[in-house]
């Protein structure tokens, strides 16, 4: 869940994974060893910076680009998670859940795939989100639920469904079960086995760095990784592609927070939310106290009845307000002013994402 304030994904969340029979959460745990969440251990979302000056074109062809000039609105898309980039994610994501359903059928696992996820509405709609704010608020309560329940009892981490609610009925008919309810139903020696088809063993992890300095740490082997090897060419340009991006929007958002217009939109905010009836001094303030609060208190239902109050009225403010659409704005005007290393890299990922999605569209991998 987006908070509502600086219209990108918080630094601490990862990318979502839409669809009712998304990707397993089993262990959220084993999850944590794979590529996102040990670049949120090292401290940041989203290597080095390349020299080169190659793009490619929607068939994939090398062409020359020089380093100047403004940002692209394709450029600007996908360092900034707006525009084409929720349709394109879209059909990028169902095609390698493809990919991996086929992988895994061959190694005798079955691998669900849900339908195509249709995008619609704005980016601010998007980000804001008020559905589900009504319904899980910032989502930090199935957070905690699912590590409560790992906590105590490890075995049902997995039987979790992608919706993150802990409480989600069972499912005895194999094909209506999500992939967790699947996995959560297979004996002890079958889950293991399943999770190193999908995302290999402990020996297969392999580094790359982000931009010179972070440093990533993902599998280079499962079916995860071999389908993303068939849709984006190789392993690097796809992590680099999940985190680049990020990284350098990250560093924008000083500049938002301190613009004028911004800091008297969330002054408007503060105003719009304590006539609500509460008493936060901007959306971060508030997301970061409920979350302090699960950390406190733990997963009770009267903290996740808080939270959905809460976000609710956060996103409500933001909305009246066109708060994230502003700092959308910004965000894309000073990534005008990037350096030419950071440009460069961008150009060619943009291209690198661009053409993958055509290519997915036409049923065809790199």
């Amino acid at each position: 869940m987006h908070r509502a304030g600086l219209g990108s994904r918080p630094v601490a969340q990862g990318r979502p994974r839409p669809g009712a029979r998304g990707r397993p959460a089993t262990a959220r745990a084993t999850a944590r060893a794979t590529a996102r969440a040990t670049a949120r251990a090292a401290g940041s979302l989203l290597a080095g910076a390349t020299a080169g000056l190659l793009a490619l074109t929607a068939c994939g062809s090398p062409v020359s680009e020089a380093a100047g000039g403004r940002l692209t609105t394709a450029e600007l898309d996908l360092l900034t998670r707006s525009g084409s980039y929720a349709g394109n994610y879209s059909v990028l994501f169902h095609a390698e859940s493809q990919l991996i359903a086929a992988c895994m059928s061959q190694k005798g696992f079955r691998y669900a795939v849900g339908p195509l996820t249709a995008v619609s509405g704005s980016d601010e709609a998007r980000i804001i989100d008020m559905d589900k704010r009504r319904s899980q608020g910032y989502g930090l309560y199935a957070q905690h639920a699912v590590a409560k329940t790992a906590a105590t009892d490890p075995a049902q981490n997995s039987s979790a469904g992608p919706s993150g609610d802990p409480g989600a009925d069972s499912v005895s008919d194999p094909a209506a079960m999500t992939n967790d309810e699947y996995l959560a139903q297979l004996p002890a020696a079958k889950q293991a086995a399943y999770m190193t088809a999908l995302r290999g063993g402990k020996s297969d992890f392999r580094e790359i760095l982000i931009r010179g300095s972070q440093k990533v740490t993902f599998s280079d082997k499962g079916c995860e990784a071999q389908s993303r090897k068939a849709l984006y060419g190789n392993l690097d340009d796809w992590i680099t592609l999940e985190y680049f991006p990020q990284n350098v929007n990250s560093t924008l958002t000083g500049r938002v927070t301190k613009n004028p217009r911004y800091a008297a939109a969330i002054r408007s905010w503060k105003t719009c939310i304590t006539a609500k009836g509460y008493d936060y001094a901007s959306p971060d303030d508030a997301y970061q106290q409920i979350k302090t609060a699960y950390t406190t208190r733990g997963a009770t239902p009267a903290l996740r009845r808080q939270e959905i109050a809460v976000a609710t009225a956060d996103g409500t403010c933001a909305g009246e307000l066109h708060l994230p659409a502003l700092a959308l704005s910004l965000r894309k005007q000073f990534a005008q002013s990037l350096s030419d290393a950071d440009r460069t890299e961008l150009r060619r990922l943009t291209a690198l994402w661009t053409a993958t999605a055509a290519h997915a569209r036409s049923g065809v991998g790199r």
